[in-house]
């Protein structure tokens, strides 16, 4: 969990099978490549990417789905 400074404040770590340890926020923003949305259909490898974003409105008729989505339904 992120403080609002972003020091961690959870004692969770994820680990890595070569024994090296990150935190959620370094794996998270550390370890990824940062882009903004029009950047994805240039991606030409395959990487994790963060996209940060503001919803300004959405749709009550129609479900919100993204193609990662285990709970996806029509």
């Amino acid at each position: 969990m992120l403080g609002l400074s972003g020091e961690c404040k959870s004692s969770q770590q994820l680990t890595m099978l070569s024994g090296l340890s990150y935190s959620y926020r370094e794996d998270f923003l550390d370890n990824n490549s940062v882009a903004n949305i029009t950047e994805i259909s240039e991606t030409v490898e395959v990487k994790s990417l963060i996209i940060l974003g503001t919803i300004k409105a959405f749709s009550k008729d129609i479900h919100w789905f993204y193609m990662g989505c285990k709970r996806f339904v029509i």
